[in-house]
């Protein structure tokens, strides 16, 4: 059951902002929930702050199945997530998910929305029922026509993924079991979203590059807690 839903939620400005995350569920994340949780609601509290545009938000989990916290609802309006609705288990049907969420986002897409799809996941396909390779290979193909779509892919195989649905380098990357990689791979994304968000551009070619300074702290913080283990 969703959290909460807006299914008319209307804009009439010359640019807003659908902001989508579709996030792993499955029990490849159990380790890292409460961090993930974390690293998510203080995405959804720095978008909340700005203001340059009447930007909507949805965020759904998936496992074997696919679940609506909130969909398409003002990202003013969004809570803080407990930690009691994400519960990682079971196995992810990845497929399935992407073909879901996608098909939902053009559901609720206004025609001047942009649309910024963000995935987080650290499992590989391994239950879809519905979906194949090919079906979501076909509907991001649709996708690329629309021409105010990002897409970015963080998960194990990111190369594979970028291929498949055509993401510029700056918007597909490995994903980290270390919470300050994770928590900054969050942060920098909040950053650069707001800049994007700020703009009249469509779309934003790398939505998930840092700063290389900020990646060496990354590796560094991780080499330190290793070492402290």
């Amino acid at each position: 059951m969703a959290l909460a839903t807006n299914e008319s939620s209307g804009t009439n400005n010359s640019c807003s902002t659908l902001i989508v995350i579709l996030l792993d569920a499955s029990g490849e994340m159990k380790g890292q929930a409460r961090d993930i949780l974390r690293s998510v609601n203080r995405f959804v509290d720095e978008q909340k702050s700005i203001k340059a545009d009447n930007a909507r938000f949805s965020l759904f989990t998936f496992n074997e199945n696919m679940k609506e916290l909130y969909r398409n609802v003002p990202i003013a309006c969004v809570e803080q997530i407990a930690d009691r609705f994400y519960k990682p288990k079971g196995h992810a049907a990845l497929y399935d998910s992407i073909f879901n969420c996608i098909r939902l986002i053009f559901m609720d897409k206004q025609e001047n929305d942009r649309v910024v799809m963000m995935v987080y996941t650290e499992a590989r396909e391994a239950a879809s029922k519905i979906a194949r390779l090919w079906d979501v290979r076909k509907l991001a193909d649709r996708v690329r026509t629309e021409g105010n779509w990002t897409i970015t892919y963080t998960g194990r195989d990111s190369e594979h993924w970028a291929n498949v649905l055509e993401l510029e380098e700056g918007n597909a990357t490995e994903p980290s079991s270390n919470f300050l990689c994770t928590n900054e791979h969050f942060a920098v994304a909040s950053e650069n979203l707001a800049e994007f968000r700020m703009s009249q551009a469509m779309t934003t070619k790398n939505l998930l590059v840092r700063n290389p300074r900020d990646s060496l702290f990354c590796e560094n913080s991780f080499i330190a807690s290793k070492i402290i283990v």
